[in-house]
């Protein structure tokens, strides 16, 4: 970290208030230095330039301790998380302590609203969300979830509308190997599916453990929870969401069996 003063001579420690003793002819000396550095550069202490610079330092600081991030606490995140639950994303019940749910419902916002997705909410994510309004789905009547891989948004949707809005994290789309030895792509796939099994606990599959997955997909594709729901696909195909969200999910019966899933 930063040193609070610099050590004085002989390593012996500075005193508070104590000054260095220079001869007079010294001290017009370093004076005379400094006037003249001032005046070759033209910038002194009231130097326009300098207090611009200041300005828009103090300014830039200003901006960053507005940005609220994961760990934030207080009135401003308590203000953020129930305007976020009013549009339906979901978050648990507000706090005031911008945690994981919190951050995974800026996500799923900034991915509904096109903001670029860092869980973090700053000013563009505060303007956008001053006019922004619930977000509709794709369908307009019936009771199913629908994936949206571009926004890397969940819906729950409740006839024709979004009952509640998950961040996920969908397929890479990228190839992999397969323990089987095949290589495969790593792609949700688009389409209407239908919920066909769920497994209520950690699975462990040939890929990695998921939790409580509800399968909609023959090729082993499924929304489930997971500890790691970044900003960007990531899975090998399933859809990511956090284990609160999915948790949710299970109790709430959000995804029957027989119930439409919806990837686009």
């Amino acid at each position: 970290g930063e040193r609070g003063s610099e050590a004085s001579p002989a390593g012996s420690p500075a005193r508070a208030g104590a000054q260095p003793v220079r001869a007079a002819g010294e001290q017009d000396d370093r004076a005379a230095r400094r006037d003249g550095a001032e005046d070759r550069s033209g910038r002194g202490k009231n130097d326009p330039g300098r207090r611009g610079a200041r300005r828009a330092n103090h300014d830039r600081r200003t901006r960053e301790e507005r940005i609220l991030r994961p760990g934030a606490r207080g009135d401003r995140v308590l203000a953020l998380q129930r305007a976020l639950r009013d549009l339906g994303y979901w978050l648990g019940r507000p706090d005031g302590t911008y945690g994981l749910l919190t951050e995974q419902a800026v996500l799923a916002f900034q991915g509904v609203e096109g903001i670029g997705r860092d869980g973090a909410a700053g000013p563009e994510t505060f303007g956008a969300l001053r006019s922004a309004k619930r977000p509709s789905p794709r369908s307009t009547r019936g009771d199913l979830i629908e994936i949206d891989e571009d926004r890397g948004a969940l819906f729950v949707v409740r006839d024709g509308t979004a009952r509640w809005v998950f961040h996920t994290s969908t397929g890479t789309d990228e190839p992999y190997s397969h323990p089987s030895g095949e290589t495969l792509a790593a792609d949700t796939p688009n389409g209407r599916w239908t919920v066909s099994w769920a497994f209520d606990g950690w699975r462990e599959s040939d890929l990695g453990e998921m939790w409580r997955p509800r399968y909609f997909h023959a090729d082993g594709i499924a929304i489930h929870g997971f500890e790691s729901v970044p900003a960007y696909p990531a899975s090998h195909g399933c859809a990511r969401v956090s284990i609160a969200a999915m948790n949710l999910i299970w109790e709430r019966d959000l995804a029957p069996l027989g119930s439409t899933v919806w990837v686009y």
